[in-house]
């Protein structure tokens, strides 16, 4: 209960790092895959969005990957964070109707 009254005032107050140690510690505290899942998903977003680390994001959401192989949405994140971190531009690729 308190970890969920932490991690919102957090979330509010914007204090990404604060946050960030919420969630680390609700991820020690849990020990099911599926349970784990929603947890890695917030760290790595929040890597990816607020505290932009593309390459700890690329930890987290390959983590992800080890609980889950099937994982689509992490496997997709993770090569956006990967494309990212390689500061790749893609070229939007031709309308196959023209």
């Amino acid at each position: 209960m308190a970890l969920g009254a932490l991690e919102q005032l957090y979330r509010h107050t914007q204090r990404w790092r604060e946050l960030l140690d919420v969630y680390e510690k609700k991820r020690e505290l849990v020990y099911d895959p599926a349970e784990r899942k929603p947890i890695l998903h917030e760290i790595a977003k929040l890597y990816e969005t607020e505290l932009r680390d593309p390459k700890a994001a690329i930890e987290t959401y390959r983590a992800m990957l080890e609980d889950d192989a099937a994982d689509a949405p992490a496997l997709a994140a993770a090569v956006r964070s990967v494309l990212t971190e390689r500061e790749v531009d893609l070229l939007p690729l031709p309308d196959a109707a023209t």
